[in-house]
């Protein structure tokens, strides 16, 4: 079985603290390792940045993140991408 979301944001990378982004708000974000050849690490805080947890992305794949809407997302190379979507169905 399939799961359905819908975008509500166009891609973009937060590589580096430095550019962590809440992503507009959203509170579920995909997130797509496009490196064919690394793994990345991707990290979740608080809007004050206080990490919150973080998880590898493998080569080639993607995830959903649940956060607040004001959390903040980044990772640790630019071939990681970050979108708004819609809340999972299927």
């Amino acid at each position: 079985m399939s799961t359905m979301i819908t975008p509500q944001s166009t891609e973009a990378a937060a590589n580096g603290a430095g550019a962590a982004t809440n992503v507009g708000s959203a509170s579920v974000v995909r997130a797509v390792n496009t490196s064919a050849s690394a793994a990345t690490l991707v990290t979740l805080t608080n809007a004050g940045g206080t990490v919150i947890g973080t998880m590898t992305l493998a080569q080639s794949e993607s995830s959903l993140i649940h956060k607040s809407k004001t959390d903040k997302v980044f990772a640790g190379a630019a071939t990681v991408l970050f979108a708004a979507v819609s809340y999972p169905r299927g």
